[in-house]
């Protein structure tokens, strides 16, 4: 439980360093309901130290979804990557039950502006601690 806390609360902090600036969507559900539907600046292309942080809040406020890639992927993509401990553990919010994320995957392709990775699309297959399934999509990039 307390590892969930600090991890709630490095997002936050991470998330208002990061600011706004963002252009895409993010939808994510589970068993085929919809918790997750997010646009614009309610989603999150973050370049952390090691890591990207990817992030969609929802628009009407129902939840998230939190994960990150390893800055060291070569090329654009398709990157297929498995749960990992990054920088911030990867989390979702289900109409106010906050949870980490127990395994999973994410398909990552990485958007660029000549070099500089400027955002990310993809796909995402989580599981939670209580079995419950995330599938998903995101597009994200900085203005």
């Amino acid at each position: 439980m307390s590892e969930s806390i600090h991890i709630k609360g490095q997002l936050e902090a991470l998330l208002k360093k990061a600011g706004q600036g963002y252009d895409g969507e993010f939808n994510a559900s589970i068993g085929g309901k919809k918790f997750v539907s997010a646009t614009g600046d309610n989603t999150t292309f973050y370049e952390a130290t090691d890591d990207f942080l990817i992030v969609g809040f929802d628009d009407e406020k129902r939840g998230h979804v939190a994960f990150t890639v390893p800055k060291s992927l070569v090329g654009d993509g398709p990157h297929p990557v498995e749960w990992y401990r990054g920088q911030i553990g990867w989390s979702a919010d289900v109409d106010g039950d906050f949870q980490l994320i127990k395994s999973g995957r994410a398909e990552v392709t990485f958007l660029k502006k000549v070099y500089e990775r400027i955002g990310a699309k993809g796909d995402i297959h989580f599981q939670l601690p209580d079995g419950q399934k995330i599938e998903g999509h995101f597009q994200i990039e900085r203005r």
